[in-house]
């Protein structure tokens, strides 16, 4: 295993792609044979059932397309079978009742056609509709041993599926680069350390929830990683319709007519709608410039070429001047650096002097490489310093689940499909957290501000960050917590309750809305000048909420071991397993489920 240390991070951006990319690749190659060391996986033989899996699953497309291209014709017959029918039948009637000079040609005609159409019925019934049974029946002998090709892979690989765990590349990130340090949980002495030292504090706000939280050290400072769920409310505008008639005179042959009118006239009403959204946040403390804020978002720069850049940067510096000079009494003043000063924004900082000691020459020139650099995000992150804490949120890093690790990724049937989608994730994992971190490690002060993490030796009131509770319930179907008649999605926020052994007991408090169907009548003007009363129908949300009583204990154990107890007992509780913690909603008649913990916390 390569450990990359006594890493130079004056250049964040050469130091990923010179060493780090392929180190970290080859070190999750490594890992990945190193647990199928353990698990003794006969990777041949598994490679050959998945050879067999996909022949079945060739076999099944054949002759799926081959079933649908023969209903087709199915239906082309049958619909020529019924025209020529009727029209044997039309032409029998109209020879039988002489309404046709050459009564012989017709009904001739007519005995012709409803003889072809006889014979293509006994086609269809003889021949194409057995053709069809035999391939479904054919169809369904392939997927049976498809599933059964499927089911021996999942056979052969279960002893490596079972070795995935939870926060696995977050594991080997710290074998590779010592200068990460990534923790198993985010427990309650990292909480108290970022809010004693550094000023950081839960959200109370019952419009987000915390999905994912990964807490750790970079060179000796704090940070987080926080995938939130969260809600907000924007306008909805709805739409409705009336047709009104009205006359009107109109100018026709050279006289004045009047003619009736029919117009679609189209109100629209606005109305708040609540919206839900995923958003990953990286928080980082260092204790350097402690009393500066500022805030910048991305610039346009990755939707231009090289030329298009610099004359934006010359538009921008003049733009800056003007700004400058009209904010000098509030105590802006300009780097001498045009090009950081057009890219990297940030005209709202409130302390000049910590602003110079932050963004150094060198500071300024790795951000603006950071930015001009497309490869492999370029400038999609936004940037906001509050004091000591740094928020870093990049539009690369807000897909769903992109740091959880979640070991569900990569259990398969086939030893390839899954070695490649650990490696595939481990890759993607290291690139979007590094660049994540690139804009802060391209600031030389922060690497030299070094902080001694302690750990405070009191009792803390729980044993399980809100972050790491509300992780957990979010991993739930949300439905069991939902309040009664709502119909949109919803968030989840923990209360403390009391310690439960080594875990806690918390209310979830759950927020949705409710809807009710209302109409708001708009007036809308038609061509003959007046106003009408257009229907429009709209919801009227209101936010509801229900508190649901909630365990999370942390068991300490890997997810195997898990596995392997929770399969010796029956349960009447839906237990989840998350990270390092069991979760369930309890109802107070379980009586294995005491048991079961205990045989978890044996485990460690």
């Amino acid at each position: 295993m390569q450990k990359v240390s006594n890493l130079d991070l004056l250049e964040p951006t050469k130091l990923y792609n010179d060493r780090l990319k392929d180190a970290f690749h080859d070190n999750a190659d490594e890992f990945f044979e190193t647990l199928n060391k353990q698990a003794n996986v006969d990777v041949e033989a598994n490679r050959l059932t998945v050879k067999k899996y996909k022949k079945y699953l060739d076999e099944e497309t054949k002759l799926g397309k081959k079933a649908k291209s023969t209903k087709v014709f199915k239906g082309f017959l049958i619909a020529f079978a019924i025209i020529f029918g009727i029209a044997g039948v039309v032409c029998l009637v109209m020879g039988i009742l002489k309404k046709v000079p050459n009564v012989g040609l017709m009904i001739g005609i007519g005995a012709g056609a409803i003889f072809l159409s006889i014979c293509l019925l006994f086609l269809i019934i003889l021949k194409v509709s057995k053709d069809i049974k035999q391939l479904n029946q054919r169809i369904d002998e392939v997927i049976k041993k498809k599933e059964a090709a499927m089911a021996e892979g999942y056979t052969q690989m279960a002893p490596l599926n079972s070795l995935f765990d939870w926060g696995m590349p977050a594991k080997l990130l710290n074998e590779t680069i010592p200068l990460f340090q990534m923790d198993e949980i985010f427990d309650p002495s990292k909480f108290e350390y970022l809010k004693a030292k550094f000023g950081f504090d839960e959200d109370h706000s019952d419009c987000n929830s915390s999905l994912f939280v990964q807490s750790g050290s970079i060179l000796g400072n704090p940070f987080l990683i926080m995938e939130n769920y969260c809600q907000n409310m924007i306008d909805h505008v709805y739409t409705g319709t009336r047709t009104v008639t009205y006359s009107k005179k109109v100018y026709v042959d050279g006289s004045w007519k009047t003619t009736n009118v029919s117009q679609v006239l189209v109100g629209k009403y606005t109305a708040p709608e609540p919206n839900y959204y995923v958003s990953t946040t990286l928080l980082y403390g260092n204790e350097a410039a402690p009393n500066l804020n500022f805030s910048r978002h991305p610039s346009p720069a990755n939707s231009m070429n090289e030329n298009k850049i610099d004359d934006y940067v010359k538009k921008q510096d003049k733009s800056l001047d003007k700004y400058a000079q009209k904010n000098i009494d509030k105590g802006f003043v300009r780097l001498q650096n045009p090009e950081f000063e057009a890219l990297f924004g940030a005209l709202d900082r409130d302390n000049n002097v910590e602003f110079r000691l932050l963004f150094t020459p060198l500071a300024q020139k790795n951000i603006v490489n950071l930015i001009r650099n497309k490869q492999p995000y370029g400038d999609d992150f936004s940037f906001r310093k509050n004091k000591c804490l740094n928020y870093i949120a990049s539009a690369h890093s807000q897909v769903e689940g992109l740091y959880r690790g979640d070991p569900n990724k990569f259990i398969n049937f086939s030893f390839d499909d899954s070695k490649k989608s650990f490696i595939d994730y481990c890759d993607t994992y290291l690139k979007s957290l590094y660049f994540d971190f690139a804009p802060l490690m391209s600031i030389p002060l922060y690497q030299q501000t070094k902080t001694s993490e302690y750990i405070h030796k009191g009792l803390y009131k729980e044993n399980i960050t809100s972050f790491e509770v509300e992780s957990s319930a979010n991993r739930h179907n949300r439905d069991k917590f939902r309040p009664d008649n709502t119909i949109t999605n919803i968030i989840l926020k923990s209360e403390f309750v009391n310690k439960i052994n080594e875990g806690d007991l918390v209310n979830i408090h759950s927020y949705s809305f409710t809807g009710t169907d209302r109409i708001a009548y708009v007036k809308v003007m038609a061509g003959d000048g007046k106003f009408y009363d257009v229907p429009v129908h709209w919801i009227d949300y209101q936010k509801a909420d229900k508190i649901t009583p909630f365990v999370v204990q942390n068991v300490n154990c890997s997810m195997n071991k898990y596995n392997n107890i929770s399969n010796t007992i029956s349960s009447e509780n839906d237990i989840l397993f998350n990270k390092r913690f069991v979760s369930y909603v309890p109802n107070g008649t379980d009586s294995a489920l005491d048991s079961f913990i205990k045989s978890l916390n044996a485990t460690k």
